[in-house]
């Protein structure tokens, strides 16, 4: 089973930022440039279908469409490449801290990081 193509689990942060759909379709737009008909065939639904996914990962900046004649080609952008490559599920990798409240003037601040003022 491909990357493109093999199940998403819930672990996985690309499936949670993009859901599964638009993490399959962009897995697979980086393995190589694809038409839209090829990603259709890849990801298991109508062509038509396809649109609204590459439009939003388009929009995100993660891939390029670029007409040819009668086709349309998608290809990974550097950083949508860079987003399929990267494994955030590693050991080394910290958890993010929660960043301090911060609340309206005068109210002043409940959290022991907030500066005073």
């Amino acid at each position: 089973m491909t990357p493109a193509t093999r199940p998403a689990s819930t672990a996985d942060g690309l499936h949670t930022l993009l859901g599964p759909a638009r993490a399959r379709a962009l897995r697979a737009i980086a393995q190589g440039p694809s038409r839209t008909g090829e990603l259709a065939v890849t990801l298991g639904i109508a062509p038509p279908s396809v649109s609204p996914h590459t439009d939003a990962l388009r929009a995100a900046g993660l891939i390029t469409t670029t007409r040819q004649g009668r086709h349309v080609q998608h290809a990974p952008t550097p950083f949508g490449r860079a987003l399929v490559t990267v494994r955030p599920e590693r050991e080394d990798a910290r958890p993010i801290r929660r960043a301090a409240t911060i609340s309206p003037p005068g109210r002043g601040c409940r959290e022991p990081t907030c500066p005073v003022g």
